[in-house]
């Protein structure tokens, strides 16, 4: 295998050798495929690289750098940027189901700003939005259960 091999080529590569079976498959849906070089080879030790493709906060990369690992990272824009800050809203959404803590709201409405950033409404407009919405139709602060409607 040639020595500089993309990830996505190689993790191709593997799955097309080896049946479709992965190493470490987990529950959110990431992989580890083992990464073999000339050197590893003959140590008889592999690394294992994490797939992720999502989005990520600017300080990330080098945290990953000041834990002695190596990310690949790439700069995203236009469509792809918003399509991946939906898809990072969901994930925040249901880590904050899944934990109920406030620390994953924060995440969730930082993800939110960053889609308003995108659309070019700041804060203030999307506050003053926000109020409009809660001057028409109310906040939830009544606790109301809406059970049913009839025609009657």
């Amino acid at each position: 295998m040639p020595a500089k091999f993309s990830i996505c080529a190689y993790a191709a590569y593997w799955l097309a050798n080896h049946k479709g079976k992965v190493f470490g498959d987990d529950q959110d849906g990431f992989i580890t495929i083992p990464i073999i070089d000339e050197n590893e080879v003959r140590d008889g030790k592999s690394e294992k690289i994490k797939v992720y493709n999502k989005l990520i906060r600017d300080k990330i990369p080098q945290i990953i750098e000041d834990s002695g690992k190596k990310a690949i990272i790439e700069k995203v824009s236009g469509p792809e940027y918003l399509d991946l800050l939906n898809a990072k809203l969901g994930e925040e959404l249901q880590e904050y189901l899944d934990s109920q803590k406030v620390e994953e709201l924060a995440d969730l409405v930082e993800v939110v700003y960053a889609i308003l950033d995108y659309k070019g409404v700041s804060r203030q407009e999307f506050e003053d939005i926000r109020k409009q919405k809660v001057e028409e139709r109310g906040a939830f602060r009544n606790k109301l259960l809406l059970k049913e409607v009839s025609d009657s």
